[in-house]
């Protein structure tokens, strides 16, 4: 009895998860259509459809980080079109939430610049900008890490999720993630594996993406740098390093210096021998040697 209970409510989570998922997309479906409905009826400056549309997409919730970006777009700038300043600055205010990078093109006239100006001025007054980021930091043969920073100013976030893989076909192993600075450890990869997969998300209350850093379709990825691995021995020792020529033994350059030396020595003391012998080579004659012999007959002269 007890078996079959524990499977009945099995059965009912399995099915229960899965009605979540078929859910979530067909919501997504649905609010991809409104958004493009909203989209297409800007383009035509029909503004009030525009409004309509994307505020049915909104509704929805369960939007992807894009969707959510582009509906509020739209929204705001429907809005500033139709002359509706002040819920435009309040588009503009989710809009730079969101992405907090969008710049407004300069050729719209002051009625759409007015309340994006005002939206951006707000955002200066806040603490932070917010945002997600991570990053990966990994060693070969060790557990490596995932550096989270969640910035959440206007505390929208009421979920995140970091999420990471080895390699491209294993399932993203999810970790929940805190509003602030947090790093994560990962275990090393398996043996031959170098590609790390990884994101993050952060959910408002109604599963919209509101910040992400990658996604499950287009993660980030980090390449294990395995390049400056060091060859090991058959003993698993580091392998002797092999001897190099002989012009990079410093014996070999002791014993040069000392024979240039000494050679050196040996040239000075030639050279200064040939000076001195030249020296006496050019010595002028003694007048004795010069002196005249007279002979008287055959014998010298007294």
């Amino acid at each position: 009895m007890t078996m079959n209970l524990v499977r009945r409510a099995g059965a009912l989570a399995v099915l229960l998860v899965l009605t979540l998922f078929a859910s979530a997309a067909r919501a997504g479906e649905g609010s991809e259509a409104d958004l493009v409905a909203a989209e297409t009826a800007f383009a035509q400056l029909s503004y009030d459809d525009a409004i309509k549309r994307a505020e049915a997409a909104i509704k929805v919730g369960g939007l992807s980080h894009d969707q959510l970006r582009r509906s509020y777009k739209v929204l705001a700038l429907a809005r500033a079109g139709s002359d509706q300043a002040d819920k435009a600055r309040e588009a503009f205010v989710q809009l730079l939430t969101y992405a907090p990078d969008y710049a407004l093109d300069a050729s719209h006239g002051p009625k759409i610049q007015q309340p994006f100006l005002e939206a951006r001025g707000f955002w200066r007054g806040q603490s932070g900008r917010p945002g997600l980021d991570v990053s990966a930091l990994l060693r070969e043969g060790e557990s490596g890490t995932l550096r989270v920073t969640l910035r959440d100013p206007t505390r929208i976030v009421k979920r995140a999720v970091i999420a990471y893989r080895w390699g491209t076909a294993a399932p993203f192993k999810r970790v929940d993630a805190a509003v602030g600075d947090q790093v994560i450890v990962i275990p090393a990869p398996p043996s031959g594996v170098t590609r790390l997969d990884y994101f993050a998300q952060a959910f408002d209350a109604q599963q919209d993406a509101v910040f992400e850093s990658g996604n499950e379709s287009v993660p980030k990825t980090a390449i294990l740098d395995v390049s400056q691995r060091r060859p090991v021995g058959g003993d698993g020792a580091p392998p002797r390093e092999e001897s190099g020529s002989l012009f990079s033994k410093p014996v070999f350059w002791v014993v040069t210096a000392l024979v240039l030396v000494a050679g050196g020595v040996t040239t000075g003391l030639i050279l200064a021998n040939k000076k001195g012998d030249t020296r006496e080579e050019q010595l002028p004659p003694t007048q004795s040697s010069v002196a005249p012999i007279l002979l008287c007959g055959i014998e010298r002269c007294r």
